[in-house]
């Protein structure tokens, strides 16, 4: 089943001149990031104002198709005894991975013979490789200056203030800068409210109209 996924990155004002370059690289790379994880999506809809960056991308699988991989031990000639029974440091290999002796195989690759087996890996749900992809790919957004301003010294364009992450309206938790993920924007500063609760791309672009933001430079 195929998911939405929201992203705004709420911050202090961002410079003009820097946001396209930003928010075009976070969608190139959060795009990219999902493909390599086997979470390849739609494309990405963008949009920005001078204190958010948002990317959605729609058809996020639900999570990582199964796979097998070929796990190897160890080289033939240790793995063999001279009958070709396997060798108590190939039982010892097997034993490790969980594997069963009747699993073990010799597979021959460009290095030579190895014994080894063939393991069935379950998928991830995509909102634990979000988890895991997300902060690193924030922190790493690039920009001409940034700055610090915690005790850490994290750097960004400018504080990060809120951070709005959803998967098929479901908060995808996880921490960047000390600020938590959730399902919650903020309209404009002084004409809209804080603590907007959203579910979808719709619902937030709704929400954002209705506190006096138009997200979409487009509009």
């Amino acid at each position: 089943m195929a998911r939405e996924l929201l992203l705004e990155i709420g911050c202090e004002e961002i410079p003009a001149g820097m946001i396209p370059d930003a928010l075009s690289w976070l969608a190139a790379n959060l795009a990219q990031s999902l493909e390599k994880n086997q979470l390849a999506a739609g494309e990405p809809w963008t949009a920005a104002t001078p204190r958010r960056l948002t990317v959605c991308l729609p058809g996020v699988p639900e999570t990582q198709p199964d796979r097998e991989e070929e796990i190897l031990g160890p080289a033939a000639s240790i793995g063999l005894d001279a009958s070709g029974a396997f060798t108590k440091a190939a039982l010892g290999f097997a034993k490790k991975q969980g594997a069963s002796a009747d699993q073990l195989r010799v597979v021959e690759t460009s290095k030579g013979a190895y014994v080894g087996f063939r393991k069935q890996i379950a998928g991830r749900p995509a909102a634990e490789v979000l988890r895991e992809v997300l902060p690193t790919l924030i922190a790493g957004i690039p920009f001409p200056k940034t700055m610090y301003w915690r005790a850490d010294k994290f750097r960004f364009v400018r504080p990060i203030r809120n951070i709005l992450c959803l998967l098929g309206g479901a908060v995808v938790p996880f921490e960047v800068a000390g600020i938590a993920s959730s399902g919650w924007t903020f309209g404009h500063r002084f004409l809209g409210r804080a603590g907007i609760p959203v579910q979808s791309l719709a619902d937030y672009r709704q929400a954002l109209a209705d506190n006096r933001v138009l997200v979409d430079a487009g509009e």
